[in-house]
């Protein structure tokens, strides 16, 4: 079953930063799509399954980003 998940972010401020952060959610292999809309620091992930919060803080913080929320969303 599919999970969407959107996240509050600190710390994105460019295209770089953008396409950084995709690459590392990307890399989670429950990760089908990654949307991030940049000037509201908000990140929409398209989820096979639902996987930890943890998981997904992991990636962010070791990027040097914060993650502020995240809010599961139905499909």
């Amino acid at each position: 079953m599919q999970v969407r998940k959107e996240l509050k972010i600190e710390g994105l401020k460019s295209e770089t930063d953008k396409a950084n952060l995709m690459s590392a959610l990307l890399s989670i292999s429950e990760v089908e799509s990654v949307d991030v809309i940049l000037e509201k620091g908000i990140v929409v992930l398209l989820l096979e399954r639902d996987i930890s919060d943890d998981e997904i803080e992991n990636k962010i913080e070791k990027l040097g980003y914060t993650l502020v929320s995240i809010f599961e969303v139905e499909v």
